[in-house]
């Protein structure tokens, strides 16, 4: 009976934990909160909007995705941007409609 008990309840030193990293979270929520602000625009206003460009470079793996009724062709792609590269999984006809010079 007596390791039946400790399932019912967690251990003390969980509880506490739990209980420092949930005032963690409603501590740096509250900073954020405070320096956000609503951002309205109006029909003619000028608004400039920084977009960081991500070109394509190069399909490097193909695989199938085998879902319950139908197959998805999947296609790892590197992206090159200012700050490196990075690989993303990307379905192959999206990479069809967007960027067609990459699939062959």
């Amino acid at each position: 009976m007596g390791s039946l008990e400790v399932v019912k309840e967690p251990p003390r030193g969980l509880i506490k934990s739990k209980q420092i990293m949930k005032a963690a979270q409603d501590r740096q929520k509250s900073y954020v909160d405070k320096q956000r602000r609503p951002i309205e625009f109006n029909v003619g206003d000028n608004v400039i909007l920084k977009v960081s460009p991500w070109k394509p470079v190069e399909i490097i793996y193909r695989k199938d995705k085998q879902l319950r009724h139908k197959v998805i062709l999947l296609v790892k792609v590197i992206w090159k941007h200012r700050k490196g590269s990075d690989a993303t999984w990307e379905t192959e006809e999206e990479m069809h409609k967007f960027y067609p010079q990459l699939v062959k």
